[in-house]
Parts: C-alpha cells; sequence; structure tokens
C-alpha cells in the first residue's frame, strides 16, 4: 500500500511541474514575440488587461516627461522592445504583473 501513496504523489508533482506558466523568451526578437502571444493567449480578459498595462508601465519606466516635452526624446518602438526584452527574459505574466505593482509604490 506504500508504494501506492509514493506513486500517486510522484505522479502527480510530475504533472504539476510540466504545467508551468508561460515564460517570456527573448533569445531572439522571434521567440520573444511568440512567447508574448502565448502568455496573452494564456490570460482571461481581466488579467489580460492587467498583463497589457503591466508591459506598457514596465516598458516606459526610465522615460523621463522632461525627456519628451523638452528635448523631443521620444522612445521608439525599437527601444520599448529593446527595454522590454531585456526587463521580462523568463517571468511568467504573475510576474510581470507583480513588479508593474512594485514601480507604482
Amino acid at each position: 500500500m506504500g508504494w501506492h501513496r509514493t506513486a500517486v504523489v510522484g505522479l502527480f508533482w510530475a504533472l504539476t511541474l510540466g504545467c508551468g506558466q508561460p515564460t517570456v523568451d527573448s533569445s531572439s526578437p522571434e521567440s520573444f514575440e511568440v512567447s508574448l502571444a502565448q502568455i496573452r493567449g494564456s490570460l482571461d480578459g481581466r488579467e489580460l488587461k492587467a498583463f497589457d498595462s503591466a508591459v506598457q508601465a514596465i516598458a516606459l519606466d526610465g522615460f523621463e516627461l522632461d525627456d519628451l516635452l523638452v528635448h523631443g526624446v521620444f522612445p521608439t518602438g525599437d527601444d520599448l522592445a529593446r527595454r522590454t526584452k531585456d526587463r521580462f527574459d523568463g517571468m511568467t505574466a504573475a510576474e510581470i504583473i507583480a513588479r508593474a505593482r512594485e514601480l507604482k509604490e
């Protein structure tokens, strides 16, 4: 009877670990876009809205309004992609949302 319990617990842990949440892969621009699409596809409406807001907040973190208004420096899509890619590598949607909340505090 003891080995049955061990087998069931082992199977449970194997299934749990194998069903992890998708993470951002920034090894290439293509893999970055694919992984973001996978994450977005795994979220429901409310989570998706929170995720998209968090991505924007983190991508724009560090850009000053003064730079935009006074100096005319506006981040390009490439600038935002590079900053976002580096900041999100290996993160799940929950981690990205939590990081955006930390930035607001």
